[in-house]
């Protein structure tokens, strides 16, 4: 009996989802570091914030399932997960994690209270509340 291979999928890229301003200049910020960059959000006038942007643009709904996969999900090594929505960002962080096993999920929680619900996973939470109070704190003590 033959022993079947496993099969390797080779990731090379970053998603993210949502243009907000943070979104946007993650994007920015990565495509200048040499990634390759793709972008999704629902509302196509978002992606005035990507000036000079070279990567890819999608509209669409990335709590869809096809969205991500019609994007080839599966072929990014990173998502990072901006919406202005925590519970959207914690479905489509999950949906990445869990479905798609992408190696690295970001998301942007601004209720640091629910970073609790990321015990046990994979995902890693950005606060910007406690981002701020970390830096107040660190400036307060010099």
């Amino acid at each position: 009996m033959k022993k079947k291979e496993k099969v390797s999928i080779f990731r090379n890229g970053v998603l993210i989802i949502g243009a907000s301003r943070l979104g946007a200049y993650i994007a920015m910020s990565l495509q200048q570091a040499g990634r390759n960059v793709t972008v999704i959000d629902k509302d196509e006038d978002a992606f005035d914030k990507l000036e000079d942007f070279q990567g890819f643009t999608v509209v669409g709904d990335a709590t869809d399932l096809n969205t991500l996969e019609s994007n080839e999900i599966k072929r990014f090594d990173m998502v990072i997960v901006t919406t202005d929505d925590d519970n959207t960002n914690l479905y489509i962080g999950d949906i990445c994690n869990t479905i798609f096993d992408v190696p690295k999920v970001y998301i942007r929680l601004n209720d640091s209270d629910k970073v609790k619900l990321l015990a046990n996973s994979k995902i890693k939470a950005i606060c910007p509340f406690l981002l701020s109070v970390e830096k107040f704190y660190e400036m307060y003590n010099e």
